[in-house]
């Protein structure tokens, strides 16, 4: 895993002295070696964390023997030995075994089209000296994370963070207030704008182009949304269970190619277990290691589960229990995110990384299976608003009123009461709309009332449902439930679930791997019937019923938890004063009513109400905005 970063510049040339500095502020996404190279025009920045090839042949960036070519890469291509194999019989030389040397004879090989042929986890920059082109490329579920910024001097600038952009930038850095609409609305940042003005970010399964003119060119080179309801899965649903296990065999057999120790995150889930079981099931390899964090506040914490799979599988288990130090902690966790984002498994990853890290450079994770083959409750609560969408709304509305003002709520971990008052709330929505208000963190109300009135219309104006609709109208005449897990995919998964990955593994120079995320498992699953995937109010059906016979016993009886942080408790204890000093800062206060904002604390702190997802938002948001002049110093690690 690693970091890049680069200057075009087609009227003259970069400073290469800003480049230097690209590649420092990201030193822990890349320990290993960072290096530049100039060509007329162009520097390319690189940070490496060795995995593959560990030789110093293989730092980049990298050119072409023929000096045709310039390549700055982040990622892993697990295929790389066989597109090695057919690259070396068409011609092509190698002075490397890493999969940098494969790719960049990819490209000059086969040009955009070789990115149908890479299985992998990628964001790279590839310059061609000859035609004075620059080509970037993301892989395609957006695993690793790709920033871009035309500056008003003309120079095109990129990197894997977005603080590595911004390092020496005279451009201002102030919020766009249509992507702040957004985020307060869901706790983080979806699709391609970013919440700094003029910075985007180059969509998963997209490729740039731009070219000496001036002309950008932002295409797609793979559409998911074609794969649904295409009729095209197997003949029965025991031939599904046995494709389905094949090509999660294959999946996780490809990433655990490796040249340094490598291990697994374990939670006390099915996905996670399942990784783990196909790891144990490979006899090329020793039981692996495995990781779990816990914690000490009732209900939240899986490690007894965790430490029962890994036993069932003759896992080397390790876990610890933490959140005595999150108060100490917590400005370095947020000051790892390039963006503001409020999901609370941040906590818990931040930590799960470095525990991790301190025995093993790789970790496989159970990311993506909710997404593919609907493990959420949210997909439960789109089957059960279908099945009672003749409901006239004025009923539910009037329910709906009622439960907010008799029932009180709870500062557990996704509680009865709270799972009613949110299904009621989107109940007399349209499908696509409901599930969005599921997964919305704070209401239209309390955004606009929070809001000081010079900004509220200007944020106010957007809807933030429209970046999910644009997503939801690509499978119009889909199942409902199809559309549900395609909206998800594009948004929740690449820009909050996969962000919170990448950003919190890198803050300690460790690489994670998701099997579920293969290309050709995710078209997979895509392609299956809705029942397949979910059975009355029952997610995953598949993926229980292939494994069954090989999870650990505990598994078949035990509810989803999900990895939250205790995070309600914790406003009320160790993070309360830092949390209200970064809700409430004069930073804070030039978008926001001071006063609403503290009312929205005393009544989480009085029990009266359970604010903790909104004052999430707003904390990590103020912590955010307070360094956005100094987004080009290097996080804390």
């Amino acid at each position: 895993m690693c970091g890049i970063a680069g200057i075009v510049n087609f009227g003259g040339q970069p400073d290469p002295a800003r480049v230097r500095a690209m590649n420092e502020s990201m030193v822990h996404r890349g320990p290993d070696h960072g290096g530049t190279a100039e060509l007329p025009g162009v520097i390319f920045g690189h940070r490496r964390l060795s995995i593959i090839d560990l030789s110093s042949d293989a730092n980049q960036p990298m050119k072409s023997p023929d000096g045709r070519y310039m390549i700055s890469f982040n990622g892993e291509i697990y295929n790389y030995r066989e597109l090695r194999q057919e690259l070396a019989g068409l011609g092509r030389p190698f002075q490397t075994e890493s999969d940098t040397e494969v790719l960049l004879n990819s490209y000059a090989q086969w040009g955009a089209e070789a990115l149908s042929r890479l299985d992998g986890m990628f964001a790279f920059a590839i310059w061609d000296v000859l035609d004075r082109r620059l080509f970037l490329a993301r892989d395609r579920m957006g695993e690793k994370p790709l920033y871009y910024r035309l500056e008003p001097t003309g120079e095109f600038v990129f990197a894997s963070e977005l603080q590595a952009l911004l390092v020496q930038s005279a451009t201002p850095r102030r919020p766009g207030l249509e992507a702040l609409g957004v985020y307060l609305s869901v706790n983080y940042v979806p699709g391609h704008k970013s919440l700094v003005d003029g910075v985007y970010k180059l969509p998963p399964a997209h490729s740039l182009t731009l070219d000496a003119d001036g002309s950008r060119r932002v295409e797609e080179y793979w559409n998911l949304a074609s794969c649904f309801g295409k009729g095209g899965s197997p003949s029965s649903f025991e031939d599904a269970q046995e494709r389905l296990r094949s090509l999660v065999s294959d999946s996780v057999r490809s990433r655990q190619v490796s040249d340094v120790a490598l291990g697994a995150f374990l939670s006390g889930g099915l996905d996670s277990a399942i990784i783990v079981g196909e790891m144990c099931d490979d006899s090329l390899k020793a039981a692996p290691d495995t990781f779990t964090i816990g914690f000490s506040e009732e209900g939240y914490s899986e490690v007894e589960a965790a430490r029962q799979s890994a036993g069932h599988y003759s896992a080397t288990q390790h876990d610890q229990v933490v959140g005595e130090t999150i108060g100490d902690d917590i400005e370095k966790i947020l000051g790892c995110l390039d963006e503001p984002m409020a999901d609370t498994s941040i906590l818990p990853m931040f930590y799960l990384s470095k525990f991790a890290r301190q025995s093993v450079t790789v970790a496989l994770s159970g990311d993506g299976a909710d997404e593919l083959f609907a493990g959420y409750p949210t997909y439960a609560a789109d089957r059960l608003r279908h099945l009672t969408s003749w409901t006239p709304s004025f009923l539910t509305d009037a329910v709906s009123a009622v439960v907010n003002k008799s029932v009180p709520d709870s500062p557990g971990k996704v509680t009865a009461e709270y799972k009613l008052k949110r299904f009621l709330e989107g109940h007399s929505y349209p499908a696509g709309k409901a599930h969005y208000a599921w997964r919305r963190t704070m209401s239209d109300e309390m955004k606009a009332a929070l809001l000081l009135d010079d900004v509220r219309d200007r944020v106010m104006d957007f809807d933030p449902y429209s970046v999910f609709a644009e997503q939801e109208a690509k499978l119009e005449e889909c199942h409902y439930l199809d559309r549900s897990l395609y909206v998800d995919i594009k948004t929740w998964l690449c820009d909050d679930i996969l962000v919170k990955l990448d950003r919190m593994t890198m803050a300690h120079s460790l690489e994670a791997r998701p099997p579920f995320l293969s290309h050709k498992l995710v078209e997979f699953a895509a392609s299956l019937p809705v029942a397949w995937r979910m059975r009355l109010f029952q997610g995953k059906r598949i993926l229980r019923n292939a494994y069954a016979h090989r999870l650990p016993p505990h598994l078949n009886r035990k509810r989803k938890l999900g990895f939250n942080a205790p995070v309600s408790h914790w406003l009320n204890g160790p993070l309360r004063d830092y949390g209200r000093s970064m809700s409430l800062s004069s930073a804070m206060l030039n978008y926001f009513d001071g006063a609403r904002v503290e009312t929205l604390w005393d009544q989480h702190e009085s029990g009266r109400r359970n604010h903790s997802l909104p004052l999430f938002g707003l904390v990590c948001l103020g912590a955010w905005i307070s360094r956005l002049d100094s987004l080009a110093s290097p996080a804390s690690n």
